[in-house]
């Protein structure tokens, strides 16, 4: 797993250099960066093909088209979860085959795949069937202005052969970031197994009251805890536990010179909004070049995607794999933070999406069911 991760972080770091140099070709004439030299440089990326992150939708897309062909269609989009679920692990034709292959190749992803207590796709793939249904009953198409095809920024004869030559490398990196990932997170199933299995033993021989503490425990404690059954121990777990779902939503700073600190939000939705008129510009970096106006869905937590209807606009702090289902029925992306390699902005231009990224304070100047264009 260690040297899966390591590779993943080595090719990571080669591409965000290839862009950053990108980034020094394009501004070696001017006086500051501007966002368009970074709209540039995601222009020049492109899309870089056979990305794993952008296989995801493209293959619930060819699913969902397949069911909304068959005369199964109108029965699959009325059946409950568990029912359309049991529907696809069970059929023996090429739906059934498509669903079954798409669970061998990305069924070890999920939300928050890095955390051992997350469950992976292959074991509850009801994310997935939601995000089926809802594609299958709508046959909704985008409306998206083609992205341009040239670049802003004046380059030289040297610049454009060197640009030529580093392009390539940068996309080759991206493919290679990507499955490097997705190895890793393979090798993080076989550890959560592990871990789901001493969990068991532990609740069955009466250690564990829960399961669900097991992923609190340091590797240190864990062992110290098997030796004594401290009951210690088993309260500072309990009390990380609960702290869990206020750490999740702290937001820090971009750039920290010491010990980071949440940032303070003090401005709510009204209170910010009542400063614009009722139409404004909210300036960002684009990563995903188009122009398409659709409806703003501001969702700020995964665990309510559910919400987001076919043709929206999301707007949320940023994204992971854990976004990919929905992609396919979004008409754009916009993320407070992220930069032209990340899972958002990449995935965006493998589709064909416009994307937003550095759109600061977005889902609190916008709210679900605004009107918004994204360009």
């Amino acid at each position: 797993m260690f040297q899966s991760i390591e590779s993943h972080l080595l090719i990571s770091q080669i591409s965000l250099i290839g862009s950053n140099v990108l980034m020094a070709i394009l501004t070696s004439r001017a006086k500051e960066v501007l966002s368009s030299h970074t709209s540039d440089v995601a222009c020049l990326i492109g899309t870089c093909g056979g990305v794993v992150s952008a296989s995801i939708p493209s293959s619930l897309k060819e699913i969902s088209d397949a069911i909304r062909s068959s005369e199964h269609a109108e029965l699959f989009v009325t059946m409950s979860k568990q029912e359309a679920t049991e529907w696809l692990r069970n059929d023996k034709n090429q739906i059934g085959k498509m669903f079954d292959q798409f669970l061998t190749d990305h069924g070890h992803r999920c939300i928050k795949e890095f955390d051992f207590a997350s469950i992976p796709w292959a074991e509850d793939p009801s994310v997935l069937v939601q995000t089926l249904q809802n594609s299958v009953r709508s046959k909704w198409n985008p409306s998206v202005v083609t992205a341009r095809e040239k670049i802003q920024t004046p380059l030289s004869t040297l610049q454009k052969k060197i640009i030529q030559i580093i392009i390539p490398k940068i996309q080759e990196a991206v493919r290679l970031r990507e499955i490097g990932k997705s190895n890793g997170i393979k090798a993080v199933l076989l550890i959560r197994k592990a871990y789901r299995q001493l969990a068991a033993k532990m609740v069955s021989e009466g250690r564990l009251p829960d399961s669900g503490l097991i992923y609190f425990f340091t590797l240190w404690e864990l062992e110290q805890f098997l030796k004594t059954r401290s009951s210690r121990l088993l309260a500072k777990v309990s009390r990380r536990r609960d702290m869990q779902s206020k750490l999740e939503i702290l937001r820090f700073p971009d750039l920290v010179s010491s010990v980071p600190q949440p940032i303070i939000v003090e401005i709510s939705h009204g209170e910010e909004t009542s400063r614009f008129s009722t139409s404004f510009i909210l300036k960002a970096t684009g990563a995903s070049e188009g122009v398409v106006e659709g409806t703003a869905r501001v969702v700020t937590d995964i665990t309510k995607a559910n919400e987001i209807q076919t043709g929206d606009i999301l707007l949320t702090y940023s994204t992971d794999i854990g976004w990919s289902p929905y992609f396919p029925y979004l008409s754009g992306v916009v993320t407070e933070i992220g930069g032209i390699i990340s899972h958002g902005a990449v995935v965006a231009r493998e589709l064909g999406l416009p994307c937003l990224i550095a759109a600061k304070d977005a889902t609190k100047l916008f709210k679900s069911g605004d009107r918004k264009s994204v360009v």
